[in-house]
């Protein structure tokens, strides 16, 4: 379960974008990017995890034991409306590609409440449902071999020359990498739902390591396959590399490739309900099952009120403040408090 939730919100719809990001910075070197940043969220891991293994109990829990009632609660509920933020961001994003690559016409509340109806169905169903979902999203590694097929476009004299680019710009790109690692901020809520918590830890670690491997592989065969130039000026470079697969009886493979963004954020968004519905039971003590409707009908509102490219970009940056804020900052602050605390006791 832990393996599943970290990795599905994980690799979120910032992989599709990421390789642009990079090479504005890092040019050639986005790869080694990549590696750092992986490197960082190992250490995120471990910290959050020193910080569950002693308090025993999820993040809500360990809000009002640290910082008391009120303020503890106000954490709970600015969580809160980080995840329907990312969950709004992943569905409103997936209806953009889908209008873009392939129903232009399509009205984009239809099929935000198609999305939403099914999530909010998953959800129903409980933790092992919602996981159950996050397990199709492994299927899509399916399409990796299709590289193969683009491989004699390859020009590897892109990623010369190595290490060409000074420290201040690595950590600036390293910091836009960040949203495309954020997600595994759910282990908090989801903690104590695992069947043994502590060695969840591992999985957790396995998540990030195999998404690692799937940003490398995206990165290195966007850089082999495009120039910096084109990257930079390709919105969706993952999705790109399918218009040049050419397989017989099928005359756009890249309808593949938007299909299989459905994979990555139904997941998402289930979590997201699912997480939502944990923390407003917590602060107000109502159940899940009238919460996650509302919260839904909410979602549907924002996603509606996203038509512009420019709107969507808006929400990126504010989900990238606020995960840097939630990995950088709050969670080295909640592991100094633990070092210093002898038992957590609930507010």
């Amino acid at each position: 379960m832990a393996f599943f939730a970290a990795h599905c919100m994980q690799l979120g719809v910032g992989f599709l974008t990421f390789q642009r990001e990079l090479v504005e910075h890092v040019g050639q070197d986005a790869w080694i990017v990549v590696c750092f940043s992986s490197l960082t969220f190992f250490l995120v891991i471990w910290m959050m995890y020193r910080v569950l293994n002693k308090a025993q109990h999820d993040i809500m829990f360990i809000n009002q034991a640290y910082f008391g009632k009120w303020a503890g609660n106000l954490l709970n509920l600015l969580l809160l409306g980080y995840l329907l933020l990312v969950g709004g961001n992943i569905c409103r994003t997936f209806i953009q590609i889908v209008q873009v690559w392939l129903f232009p016409d399509l009205h984009t509340w239809i099929l935000c409440v198609i999305l939403l109806l099914a999530a909010c169905y998953a959800v129903f169903g409980g933790l092992r449902t919602v996981i159950g979902v996050c397990f199709f999203s492994m299927l899509q590694y399916m399409l990796l071999p299709i590289y193969f097929f683009i491989a004699s476009y390859f020009h590897f004299s892109y990623f010369l020359p190595v290490m060409d680019h000074s420290v201040s710009e690595m950590v600036k790109a390293m910091s836009q990498m960040t949203f495309s690692f954020l997600g595994v901020e759910v282990i908090l809520i989801c903690y104590p739902w695992f069947k043994n918590p502590k060695k969840s830890e591992r999985w957790v670690y396995w998540a990030n390591g195999v998404v690692t491997l799937f940003y490398l592989s995206e990165i290195i065969t966007s850089l082999a396959f495009f120039s910096k130039n084109q990257l930079i000026n390709i919105q969706w470079p993952s999705l790109a590399q399918f218009q040049f697969v050419q397989l017989p009886y099928i005359e756009r493979f890249e309808g593949f490739g938007v299909a299989s963004q459905l994979m990555r954020a139904l997941p998402i968004l289930c979590l997201c309900l699912w997480s939502a519905g944990r923390i407003s039971k917590v602060v107000t003590s109502i159940r899940p099952s009238r919460t996650v409707p509302f919260f839904a009908a909410l979602l549907a509102i924002f996603v509606c009120l996203l038509p512009e490219s420019v709107a969507i970009k808006y929400a990126h940056h504010w989900i990238y403040i606020a995960g840097t804020g939630i990995v950088y900052v709050y969670l080295p602050i909640l592991f100094v408090l633990s070092l210093f605390s002898k038992k957590v006791k609930p507010a």
